[in-house]
C-alpha cells in the first residue's frame, strides 16, 4: 500500500555503513584496475618482462661503449701527439744530418785545398779551387766566390785571366753567359788574377729575367798558356760553403 501524498516516512542513517559501502566500491574498481593491467599484460605484451631486461641490459652496454669509446679516444690522441712528435724530431734530425753533410764537404774540400797547397798530387798543379754563389734580396742577383790555387813547389807567381760563365735557359733556349753579360755593359769579360799560392775573387752576377741556370764555370788561363778550369752545376754551387774573409 503506498502512503499517501503528503505523507512524511522516517528512516534511519548509518554513516558508517555508507563509508563500507563506498570503500568497498573503490576497492572493487582498484581491483578491476589491476585484473585489466594484468590481463593486458599477459595478453598484448607478454614479453613484457624480457623486454624491460633486455632495454636494461642494453643500457648497461651502451654506458660500457661510451666509456670504451673515451678510452679510445684518449689513445688515439696520446698517438697522435706521439706521432707528431716523432715527425718533429725526424725533421730536426734530418736538418742536423743535412748541417752535417754541408760540414763534411766543407772540410773536404779544405783537406784537398791544403793537399794540394801543401804539395800533394801533381807539383805543377794550377787549377780553380772552389766555386760558390749564395742568393741576395734581389732574386736576380747572386753574389760568388772563387778561389784559385796552385801547388807549393811551384813556387812561382801565377798570373792570367779569369773568365766566368754561367749556362742555363732562357726564352726556351740553352744560353751561355759569359761574365760581360752577367755584370753589366761595358765590364770587363776576364778577371786579372796574380798570386803565389792562393787568390779569392768575390762579386756579383746580374741574371737576365727568366733565365733559368743550371751551372757555373770558372776558366783560369796563365799567361805561360797553362789554363784549368771548373764547372759546377748551380745547385751545388748553392750549396757549398762561402768562408768569410
Amino acid at each position: 500500500m503506498r502512503p499517501a501524498a503528503g505523507t512524511l516516512i522516517v528512516s534511519q542513517y548509518n554513516p558508517r555503513a555508507v563509508f563500507k559501502t563506498r570503500a568497498l566500491v573503490v576497492v572493487l574498481w582498484l581491483v578491476s584496475i589491476a585484473l585489466t593491467y594484468l590481463y593486458c599484460k599477459a595478453t598484448m605484451a607478454p614479453g613484457y618482462s624480457r623486454t624491460q631486461q633486455l632495454l636494461a641490459e642494453s643500457r648497461t652496454a651502451v654506458l660500457a661503449s661510451q666509456t670504451t669509446v673515451e678510452s679510445l679516444k684518449s689513445d688515439v690522441a696520446r698517438f697522435q701527439r706521439g706521432e707528431q712528435v716523432a715527425k718533429e724530431a725526424s725533421v730536426a734530425l734530418q736538418k742536423s744530418l743535412d748541417e752535417r753533410q754541408v760540414d763534411l764537404a766543407s772540410l773536404r774540400s779544405d783537406l784537398s785545398f791544403f793537399q794540394r797547397f801543401s804539395g800533394g798530387g801533381n807539383p805543377l798543379a794550377l787549377g780553380v779551387q772552389s766555386i760558390a754563389i749564395k742568393p741576395t734580396n734581389n732574386p736576380s742577383v747572386f753574389a760568388y766566390v772563387i778561389a784559385l790555387s796552385q801547388n807549393l813547389k811551384r813556387g812561382n807567381v801565377a798570373s792570367g785571366d779569369l773568365s766566368i760563365s754561367v749556362s742555363g735557359v732562357l726564352q726556351g733556349k740553352v744560353r751561355q753567359l759569359d761574365l760581360g753579360q752577367l755584370v753589366g755593359e761595358g765590364q770587363k769579360k776576364r778577371i786579372k788574377y796574380s798570386f803565389k799560392y792562393f787568390q779569392r775573387f768575390d762579386g756579383t752576377l746580374v741574371l737576365p729575367e727568366g733565365f733559368m741556370p743550371s751551372s757555373i764555370r770558372a776558366r783560369m788561363v796563365n799567361d805561360n798558356g797553362e789554363a784549368a778550369d771548373k764547372e759546377v752545376t748551380w745547385e751545388a754551387a748553392s750549396k757549398a760553403v762561402i768562408e768569410q774573409s
